[in-house]
């Protein structure tokens, strides 16, 4: 488990938000998406941990026609897929999102295409029968957030030392981004996003529909990242590992940690109650330029002495209703087992 004195995470968020959504109905059942932009603040020399929640618009739709191992038959056309489906390290850049069957609103990787039929991992095609419609997007990356170019305005420089850093978890693992500026306008070594001790392009590293990032910024000017995008239509799947990770509510909606729904009494579908963080899950959140700490408090009594309830440590004052922003992102410590976080959009 990563800590965050081990990161070295400056303690101070700012975030601003906008919503602007549209929808049209037609006499039928069928709707089209709602569409819509979101803005988010990123003040120099704070750090801000935000999320994409607005998806990239259908690059495919259809109707699977049949199912053969982690072979998936299709009448639709893929020929708006690329060739490449992965991206420089090598993680897929398009998923299918499942718009009918018992597992509604599921995404899976898209490991690989024929002329009709779409492969992905065993895993993965358990949980599908074959004859589901879906939808295939790409994955949201780096460069679609904040720029190929930088136009996001933050802080290039030779190294994490000298930039400002995009800190992101994939299975429980972090890395680094930044955008390196030698100083001298590309003529030597280009403008782009990249990891430490890597020359490679970063630009396409992907942010998963329902994680997050950290910015953590260093002294210089204030910008505003805009995304614009589709609201997704249908349940979510969110998977909590066991160890760090960010995590967030996947639909541009503002919630709360009591309506979240991840107080459920059983760490095989939500948080590890206990009374006190050592024994807890807990999930870190950046206020006005503080991380706080919460937690489910459970004493074992069931609520005859203590209510079972989310607090914060120091403080038996229920933190129910403490807001998490639309766009907002949070940093979970899973002290348990891998589970599923469902959770409906608006």
């Amino acid at each position: 488990m990563t800590s965050l004195n081990k990161l070295k995470i400056p303690a101070v968020f700012a975030l601003g938000l906008i919503v602007s959504v549209s929808q049209s109905k037609s006499q039928s059942t069928v709707s089209t998406p709602i569409v819509g932009f979101l803005k988010l603040s990123l003040p120099a020399g704070k750090s801000a941990l935000i999320s994409f929640p607005l998806n990239q618009s259908p690059v495919v739709s259809g109707v699977f026609s049949g199912k053969s191992g982690a072979v998936l038959s299709t009448s639709a056309s893929l020929s708006a897929l690329p060739a490449t489906l992965a991206n420089s390290d090598n993680e897929p850049l398009y998923y299918i999102e499942l718009m009918s069957g018992a597992n509604t609103g599921l995404l899976v990787e898209v490991l690989s295409k024929g002329s009709n039929t779409i492969t992905v991992s065993s895993s993965d095609a358990a949980q599908l029968v074959g004859n589901e419609s879906f939808q295939i997007k790409k994955f949201t990356t780096i460069a679609d957030v904040l720029g190929a170019d930088n136009s996001a305005g933050l802080l290039g420089g030779d190294s994490v030392t000298t930039s400002d850093v995009v800190w992101a978890v994939t299975g429980g693992s972090w890395r680094q981004y930044f955008f390196y500026n030698d100083g001298f306008g590309g003529e030597i070594d280009p403008l782009q996003w990249q990891s430490p001790g890597s020359i490679s392009n970063k630009g396409d590293a992907r942010i998963d529909p329902d994680q997050g990032v950290l910015v953590v910024r260093k002294p210089g000017s204030n910008t505003t990242v805009t995304i614009t995008g589709q609201v997704k239509a249908t349940p979510s799947f969110v998977p909590f590992i066991n160890g760090s990770q960010i995590i967030t509510n996947p639909y541009p909606v503002d919630k709360t940690l009591g309506t979240l729904g991840l107080k459920t009494g059983n760490s095989a579908t939500g948080l590890v109650e206990g009374d006190s963080i050592s024994n807890s899950d807990v999930v870190y959140k950046l206020e006005n330029g503080v991380w706080k700490q919460y937690f489910i408090y459970n004493d074992g009594f069931n609520g005859e002495i203590d209510p079972v309830d989310w607090q914060t440590p120091g403080s038996p004052t229920s933190q129910a209703n403490v807001v998490v922003a639309a766009g907002e992102a949070l940093l979970i410590a899973r002290r348990g087992s891998q589970f599923s976080w469902n959770i409906n959009g608006p």
